[in-house]
């Protein structure tokens, strides 16, 4: 059964979470193929109706249509590139006298509706829904472009009263033409944004390396004269620490501090600058000293808009917050809060435990329980253990302020207008302000004074009251359901998926939304996009447990003349960090690397640089900034370095003219040696070594007969590459250099090899999914080249597995794979022997070859079978097994047999 996109379905639903009912299975150019599995469907009773539901899904919302779940899922669009979705039906059964339960439209408290049934259909002949599948218009998240299915995977025959239910389908998403319009996205892609694309994107494939993506980047828009205020500089400075470039404009730079004149200025920075900040924080109340303008949506405040800088969506392309203040004092006591909060230098460790929730059903139903209920399962799995609740208890501002003055990282609210009598006044909380949730009517409309803004203010500079940061609902129109998803959305994102910025929490939160309301109904999404907003630093990175603490191996003071430095981090336990911001502060200079697996980064200047004194800064989330000062001595006698910003390479002659190293090639480098010390080093010899085989250095010793004080010389040495070799393989260059006095220096020479890379990324087994010993089994084999060159008539090869994996057909041969592109082999045959046991994990090797020389190998591992109590129990930590008489399908199986000793 083959049917095509030809209808949009408006859907519903009271939950965020989602399960893994779509996969994909395969993709290639022109098409990706996806599997979706329905998930476990309720049947419940109601008003002689049967009611279908599950927590995780959405609904159809067509007033007294039957009410079926929905589900949905995002892909990856090419630019440019316009799409057609089909499915297949692959197995599915049916569900006879049943009649559904017609949609009762929104809920509203107070409210009494007729029954609604479209009783037209429920005596027609007719199937609902007419279409089961649709697919929407391209949308924009910053730097990629998406598209959403919505699937309906139910037929419902009213006249005979029979349910089709779907259970195992082939959905294609097939390239289609071309589409006009082509966004304009920034250079590079923000790794801010990673976990968003990895969660709602199903093919989704994430760069290689952290330098391929932009660097952290943020924006304050500064009302009045905020900007020179010294809490704002001090701000700065700290973000600036942490290893973020930061931009720094006030309302005199907009263009003017209304709101289309901030967001026209924003859309140019997005649009147009090389590196567009990825959080807007904007400092000011919407009037007085301060002021900077905002939006309106159906009578609610919000910025909002202000993330919505490319195309026509929900999706944002930056995260928005408001630092809401509107005196000289107001800044200095919500920064202060801000920074202590960050800095988390004097807080007693069970703060990071602590978390008081509200629940108050008395207007909103018992739904707010539940959804607070949900927020302290998801703490407690991730081992927060002194959880306060107050639900349906009473006596709510004073059990509140009691929490405050005990000291509660999260506090988070549901419940009605009101917020049931909860004031934020006499919250003392002092050093442990917590991140805040009141998600209700009227909490958050900060064109006034707003309860977030309430808390965000609350207290002063020397007596910190309050909270750090709250997320408030503007207008008195809210709907108890969509308050609900954006309030459990927004804790998924701190928890679940590690978004620790508090505005990359709130834009989760919001997306929560689109998930389960894909088209927007009854403007659903417009409103619960706009109304929910964030009061407090956009940036300000949330605690979710005790701090880890750094610790790292580098000089306090520097040679006069160094252009890097190495430092090696670890954490309070001596274990390598990986991945963490180095950031080296030179007055007014900032450089920034990455700490690799070994926990180590080198960072480099310019020669020019005046360092004198300077500040290294360390930083990744869940983690305490480590700052150490750092200073620059003179050396006496001559000393040596490489000047590697100004390395470069010329393969003009016998390459490709590209000035990069690629595969196959003879490059000449140019390696600038400077001399940092204070006299002069004479009578040179230099000699460069490569430790790869694949690089070969002709003519590799040089003479020179000196370098002075604060000069620096050139060499150029020729290297031959093989054609094997890829990318960013390292040459591992070094370069030694004894002079006349007998002074030596080995000196590292860094480079980066750009040729191809081919690696076996996914397998999927066809079928149950499972590689059963003694069957033989298809699968589709993903490889991508992850290098930056084109692969061509490769040949791939694999190796049988001394008898425990063998392959009818071993070879493959694959015309080309395109750089950073993958291909897919599909229905490839692989037999398990029968010996192998259940459970067991085998590797097997292959080989690699491609028309131009590359070569290569690598392996892969296959879970063969299920274990269950048939099979032998093993290995231990020496290899082996031990079986039982009950193992019978293995020949080392014991024989079981009694024999009576008779006395």
């Amino acid at each position: 059964m083959k049917n095509s996109l030809l209808f949009v379905t408006f859907i519903a639903s009271m939950a965020i979470l989602y399960g893994n009912t779509f996969s994909l299975v395969s993709k290639n150019q022109d098409m990706k193929s996806i599997k979706f599995v329905s998930s476990t469907i309720e049947f419940n009773e109601k008003d002689g109706y049967t009611r279908l539901t599950n927590p995780e899904l959405g609904s159809t919302v067509e007033d007294g249509m039957p009410e079926l779940p929905t589900y949905s899922t995002f892909f990856h669009m090419e630019p440019g590139k316009a799409y057609n979705v089909e499915f297949e039906v692959i197995s599915s059964h049916t569900v006879d006298n049943i009649e559904i339960f017609p949609y009762q439209g929104e809920p509203e408290i107070g409210t009494v509706r007729p029954f609604l049934k479209n009783v037209d259909f429920y005596t027609s002949k007719s199937k609902f829904p007419e279409s089961n599948i649709t697919v929407s218009e391209p949308m924009i998240m910053r730097d990629i472009e998406v598209g959403q299915i919505t699937f309906i995977p139910f037929e419902y025959n009213a006249h005979e009263k029979q349910l089709t239910i779907y259970d195992d389908v082939n959905i294609s998403v097939i390239e289609s033409g071309e589409r006009e319009d082509v966004a304009n996205f920034p250079l590079k892609r923000s790794y801010l944004f990673e976990p968003f694309y990895e969660d709602l994107i199903l093919d989704y494939e994430p760069l290689s390396t952290r330098e391929e993506y932009q660097p952290a980047t943020i924006m304050y828009v500064c009302g009045g004269a905020s900007l020179s205020h010294p809490f704002v500089q001090d701000l700065i400075e700290w973000r600036r620490l942490q290893g973020y470039i930061v931009y720094a404009v006030s309302t005199s730079e907009t263009g003017g501090s209304s709101a289309s004149a901030v967001e026209n200025y924003l859309e140019d920075v997005f649009n147009t600058w090389e590196t567009p900040p990825e959080i807007v924080g904007l400092i000011g109340d919407t009037g007085g000293t301060y002021g900077i303008g905002y939006h309106t949506y159906d009578g609610g405040a919000t910025d909002v808009d202000y993330s919505y800088l490319s195309g026509n969506d929900f999706l944002p392309e930056v995260f928005i917050g408001r630092i809401s203040v509107n005196s000289s004092s107001d800044i200095s006591n919500v920064i202060n809060k801000t920074l202590t909060y960050e800095k988390a230098l004097n807080q007693e460790s069970w703060w990071y435990e602590r978390a008081a929730l509200v629940g108050d059903p008395s207007s909103s139903g018992v739904s707010t329980i539940t959804t607070m209920q949900y927020v302290q399962n998801i703490m407690e799995n991730f081992g927060m253990d002194d959880i306060r609740t107050n639900y349906s208890n009473g006596n709510y501002d004073n059990w509140v302020e009691d929490q405050f003055d005990d000291g509660i990282l999260y506090y988070h609210y549901r419940g009605y207008y009101g917020s049931s009598g909860i004031g934020e006044s006499g919250l003392n909380s002092g050093i442990y302000t917590p991140f805040a949730g009141s998600l209700t009517c009227g909490t958050g409309d900060f064109n006034g004074t707003s309860n977030s803004e309430s808390f965000l203010r609350a207290g002063s500079y020397s007596d910190p009251q309050g909270a750090v940061g709250c997320v408030g609902v503007s207008t008195l129109s809210t709907h108890t359901a969509y308050n609900n998803i954006v309030h459990m959305g927004m804790v998924e994102g701190i928890y679940s998926k590690g978004m620790n910025h508090a505005g990359a929490s709130l834009a989760n939160g919001k997306l929560a939304l689109l998930k389960t309301y894909p088209t927007n109904p009854n403007n659903a999404v417009s409103r619960f996009s706009a109304w929910p907003n964030l009061m407090g630093d956009p940036a300000l990175h949330l605690w979710k447990d005790h701090p880890h603490d750094f610790s790292i191996d580098t000089p306090a003071t520097i040679p006069e003349g160094t252009t890097s430095l190495d430092v090696f981090v670890t954490d309070e336990n001596d274990d390598a960090v990986e991945n963490a911001r180095v950031t080296l502060n030179f007055g007014d200079e900032y450089f920034t690397g990455y700490t690799d697996m070994n926990g180590i980064t080198s960072i480099s200047w310019p020669a020019d640089i005046s360092i004198g004194h300077g500040t290294i800064g360390i930083f990744k989330k869940d983690f305490r900034l480590l700052q150490r000062s750092l200073a620059q001595t003179q050396v006496q006698g001559p000393a040596l370095t490489l000047d590697n910003l100004r390395t470069t390479i010329d393969d003009s002659v016998n390459g490709n003219g590209n000035f990069m190293m690629n595969p196959g090639e003879q490059v000449s480098i140019q390696i600038p040696i400077l001399n940092y010390g204070n006299s002069t080093t004479e009578g040179l010899e230099l000699e460069l070594e490569s430790g790869n085989q694949k690089a070969i250095v002709l003519d590799s010793v040089q003479n020179h007969d000196s370098i002075e004080p604060n000069s620096e010389a050139n060499f150029i040495f020729s290297i031959l590459l093989d054609n094997a070799i890829y990318e960013a393989e390292d040459l591992d260059l070094k370069l030694y250099i004894t002079d006349s006095d007998h002074n030596q220096w080995m000196i590292p020479i860094p480079t980066y090899i750009y040729g191809p890379k081919l690696e076996l990324i996914d397998y999927n087994i066809l079928g149950s999914g499972i590689m059963n010993q003694g069957q033989e089994s298809r699968i589709n084999l993903t490889f991508k080249n992850t290098g930056s060159m084109n692969l061509e008539n490769i040949i791939i090869e694999f190796i049988d597995n001394e008898g425990a994996i063998s392959f009818p057909s071993n070879s493959i041969n694959v015309n080309q794979i395109d750089a950073n592109t993958e291909f897919i082999i599909n229905d490839f045959a692989i037999h398990p022997s029968n010996s192998i046991i259940n459970g067991s994990i085998v590797s097997v090797p292959f080989h690699f070859s491609s028309e131009n020389g590359y070569v290569g190998s690598d392996y892969v591992t296959f879970t063969v079978g299920e274990r269950d109590e048939g099979d032998p129990l093993g290995p231990d930590e020496h290899g082996y097994y031990i079986y039982d008489s009950g193992d019978v399908n293995y020949s080392m199986a014991p024989v079981y047999d009694w024999i009576e000793i008779v006395g």
